[in-house]
C-alpha cells in the first residue's frame, strides 16, 4: 500500500508516495546516520539527476541496506575485531552532517 507523506527539499514542501515498508527502511536509515528524513530526503533530491524521486528513494535503500550487508559480510571475512573501511555511503552522510 502507497502512502503520501509531505517532505521538504531544500525547504521547499512536496508530497511523496512510497510503500510502507519503504517509509520504515527510511526511517530506519536516518535513525541509523542520526539524520533527519527532511536531511536524506533533500541529498537524494539533489543527486537524483532526472530519476524521480520515489524511485531515487527506492533505488538509495535498496543500495544502503546492499553496502551495509556487504560491510557484514567483511567484517565476518577480514576478523572479528577489524572494522570494514569500504562504504559506499561514507561520503554522502558526511555531507549531510
Amino acid at each position: 500500500m502507497l502512502v503520501c507523506k509531505n517532505v521538504f527539499l531544500n525547504e521547499k514542501r512536496t508530497s511523496l508516495r512510497l510503500e510502507e515498508e519503504m517509509w520504515w527502511t527510511l526511517k530506519n536509515i536516518c535513525k541509523k546516520e542520526n539524520i533527519t528524513i527532511f536531511q536524506l530526503c533533500t541529498k537524494i533530491n539533489d543527486i537524483r539527476g532526472e530519476a524521480p524521486l520515489a524511485h531515487a528513494m527506492r533505488a538509495f535503500a535498496l543500495a544502503y541496506n546492499k553496502s551495509t550487508l556487504c560491510e557484514y559480510e567483511q567484517k565476518l571475512v577480514i576478523s572479528p575485531g577489524k572494522q570494514s573501511q569500504h562504504s559506499l555511503f561514507k561520503k554522502l552522510f558526511k555531507q549531510i552532517r
